[in-house]
C-alpha cells in the first residue's frame, strides 16, 4: 500500500541520518478503516500481536485489514519475516501459507516473498523454497503431461518412419515420465521395422528390374543388370545372377540367331530358308536346333522343286507365249494382206465403173437416143464420155446430124451418120 511504502522509505530515512541531528518527524496522515478499529502507534513489544492479529484477519478473508496490520508491524520491525509473509499471502487472497504451493504460477518474482525470503530463517525459508519447488513439479507435470499427450497422439497416427521417427523425439523429451521409456522403445522397434521394410522393398525392386533387364530381348539391357545386382550382392541369389551375366549374353545371342532363324523359316522364301538354315546351324544343339534344321533342309528341298517347277512351267508359258505371238504375227499378215487386197478390189471396181462400166452404160444410152432420133441429147452424152471408145466420132456424128436435122427435114440421116 502507499502508507506501507512512504513508512519504508521514512524508516530508511531515518536510519542515514544521525540521531543527534534527527529532523522532527512529521505527523503521518491517519486512515479509518471500516474493517478494523484505529490503532495507535505500535511499540516494539506489540508487534507479536499485532501479527497475532493481522494472521487472523487473514482466517477471516479480511485481507484488506490483514495488510494494514502487516504494515503497522513492518512500521516497527521493517525486517520482520512473518509480516512480509503475511503480506504475500494477502496479495495471493491465501488464509494459510500452505496454500501457497497450490498457486498455478510461482510467487519467486513477488517483492513481499522477496523480503519475506531475505529476513527468513531455515526454517521459513525451506518451508518457501518446498512451496515454490511444489509449484514448479506441478508446472513441470502439466507441462510433462501436454508433451506426453502431443506424443501419444503423434504415435497414434504415425504411419511412416519419419512420423515414428518425431513420436520418439517427443516422447524423448519426457523421457522419465509415465510409461515414454516403454513408447520410445515401440517407437524404435517400429522406425527399424520400417526401415527394414523399406529396405526389402528397394532391394526387391533393383533386383525385379535386373531380372526384366536379364529376360529383355535388347542385348544392352543384359548388361545394364550387372551395376543393379551389384548393388544389392547378397540379396536372395544376386551373386549366383551375377556370375551368369557372360551366359546371359552368350544365351541372348544364341536365342537373337535361333529367333531369327525362325522367322525366316517361316517365310517361303528359299533365300532366306537356306539363310535360316546357317544360323541354325551355328547354334546347333540349342533349344531345338536339330530338329529346325531338318525342318530347313526338307523345306529347302520342296521349294527348291517347287521352284523347279515353276520354271518349268515359267519355259511351258514362254513357248506357249512365243507360238501365240507367232500365230498373232500371222493372222496380222493375213488380214492385212486381205485388207490390200479387199482394197485393191474395191479399187478396181471403182475404178471399173468410173473407167467402164458407167460410160459403157452411157454410150449404150446415147446409142439409144441416136435411134430414137434424139441426135442432140446423144451429142451431149457422148461428149460427156468423150474419152471413152469412139464416143467422141459418135459425138460428133451426132452434132452433125443433129444440125442437119434443123435445116432441112429431106436429108438422109442414116447417109449422114454413116459418112
Amino acid at each position: 500500500s502507499k502508507i506501507g511504502f512512504m513508512t519504508d522509505l521514512i524508516r530508511g530515512v531515518k536510519k542515514l541520518i544521525p540521531k543527534n541531528t534527527q529532523p522532527t518527524p512529521q505527523p503521518q496522515p491517519q486512515v479509518i478503516y471500516q474493517t478494523a478499529p484505529q490503532a495507535a502507534a505500535p511499540s516494539q513489544g506489540s508487534t507479536a500481536a499485532l501479527i497475532k492479529r493481522a494472521y487472523i484477519f487473514l482466517d477471516c478473508a479480511d485481507f484488506k485489514s490483514a495488510n494494514e496490520y502487516f504494515e503497522k508491524v513492518l512500521d516497527v520491525e521493517p525486517e520482520n519475516a512473518q509480516a512480509y509473509l503475511g503480506k504475500l499471502l494477502a496479495d495471493y487472497k491465501l488464509t494459510k501459507k500452505e496454500q501457497l504451493k497450490n498457486q498455478p504460477a510461482s510467487f519467486a518474482n513477488n517483492n513481499n516473498y522477496k523480503l519475506a525470503y531475505r529476513y527468513a530463517d531455515a526454517t521459513l525459508k525451506a518451508e518457501l523454497d518446498g512451496y515454490l519447488d511444489a509449484i514448479q513439479a506441478r508446472i513441470e507435470e502439466k507441462e510433462k503431461d501436454s508433451i506426453y499427450a502431443e506424443a501419444c497422439s503423434m504415435l497414434a497416427t504415425a504411419r511412416v518412419v519419419g512420423a515414428y521417427i518425431k513420436a520418439r523425439d517427443k516422447f524423448k523429451e519426457v523421457a522419465d515420465w509415465k510409461d515414454s521409456s516403454a513408447r520410445i522403445k515401440y517407437c524404435v522397434d517400429k522406425i527399424e521395422e520400417l526401415h527394414r521394410q523399406q529396405e526389402e522393398k528397394r532391394n526387391n525392386d533393383i533386383y525385379e528390374k535386373a531380372v526384366a533387364f536379364l529376360k529383355s530381348t535388347n542385348y544392352n539391357d543384359i548388361a545394364k543388370a550387372t551395376p543393379l545386382l551389384e548393388s544389392i550382392r547378397g540379396y536372395r541369389d544376386t551373386d549366383e545372377l551375377i556370375e551368369k551375366i557372360p551366359e546371359f549374353q552368350s544365351n541372348w545371342k544364341k536365342n537373337s540367331v535361333y529367333y531369327d532363324a525362325m522367322n525366316k523359316l517361316k517365310t517361303n522364301d528359299l533365300g532366306k530358308v537356306k539363310l535360316a538354315l546357317e544360323g541354325l546351324k551355328s547354334i546347333k544343339g540349342w533349344r531345338d536346333s536339330e530338329k529346325q534344321i531338318q525342318l530347313c533342309l526338307a523345306k529347302i528341298e520342296e521349294l527348291e522343286l517347287k521352284e523347279k517347277q515353276e520354271q518349268e512351267e515359267l519355259e511351258r508359258l514362254r513357248r506357249e507365249r512365243k507360238l501365240a505371238e507367232a500365230k498373232r504375227r500371222k493372222k496380222k499378215i493375213i488380214i492385212i494382206t486381205a485388207s490390200v487386197i479387199a482394197v485393191m478390189i474395191a479399187v478396181a471396181a471403182i475404178l471399173a465403173t468410173t473407167l467402164y462400166i458407167l460410160p459403157n452404160s452411157k454410150l449404150s444410152k446415147a446409142d439409144k437416143l441416136m435411134n430414137e432420133g434424139k441426135y442432140a441429147e446423144a451429142a451431149e452424152i457422148y461428149a460427156s464420155i468423150s474419152n471413152f471408145g469412139n464416143a467422141t466420132k459418135k459425138a460428133e456424128a451426132a452434132s452433125a446430124v443433129a444440125a442437119i436435122n434443123s435445116t432441112s427435114e429431106d436429108v438422109n440421116y442414116e447417109d449422114q451418120i454413116k459418112r
